[in-house]
């Protein structure tokens, strides 16, 4: 997916989670030059979330409750807009 962030058009793509790992989202997508993450949840609604350092994308792709990781780290911490 193409999307526009720090004033340049590049590609993310959104990896789709494996069944079972959360219930509301189901695909997540980094780019790490911008540190831009996207977050796909159910309805295909796409929020593009900026400044979000690596680490914090390696962590919620590894954690046991990917929801609630992002709940409790990501969703307040970082500037958010829904793109879709």
């Amino acid at each position: 997916m193409q999307i526009e962030t720090k004033g340049q058009t590049v590609e993310v793509e959104i990896k789709d989670l494996e069944p079972g790992r959360s219930v509301n989202i189901f695909g997540i997508g980094y780019h790490p030059e911008t540190k831009t993450m996207l977050v796909k949840f159910k309805a295909d609604m796409i929020y593009q979330f900026d400044d979000v350092p690596p680490d914090y994308y390696e962590q919620l792709l590894e954690a046991t409750s990917v929801g609630q990781y992002f709940h409790k780290t990501i969703r307040q911490a970082f500037a958010a807009q829904r793109i879709q």
